[in-house]
């Protein structure tokens, strides 16, 4: 299967780990995800924005480990592209 030169980036996030991924982004990010109440929610989604547009995404999961379906909303949050976790 061939893949885009440059996929969207996605970051899986849960609630426990938000405050620490949320701390590593630039200002910016943390600006736009806090505007929009990104707290890293099972099943929460927000677009990330980028110089050219979209740059990127961020899911709230739940237990990835134990739960099979962690990001199974993946599909329907996401617009159509290449995404690369």
């Amino acid at each position: 299967i061939a893949s885009a030169p440059h996929p969207h980036r996605l970051s899986l996030v849960s609630a426990q780990g938000c405050a620490a991924w949320l701390a590593a982004q630039s200002g910016p990010v943390q600006h736009w995800l806090r505007a929009q109440g990104f707290a890293g929610a099972a099943g929460s989604h927000a677009l990330l924005p980028g110089p050219e547009g979209l740059a990127g995404a961020v899911l709230g999961i739940g237990d990835q480990i134990r739960d099979p379906f962690a990001y199974a909303h993946a599909p329907f949050a996401l617009p159509a592209g290449d995404w690369r976790v």
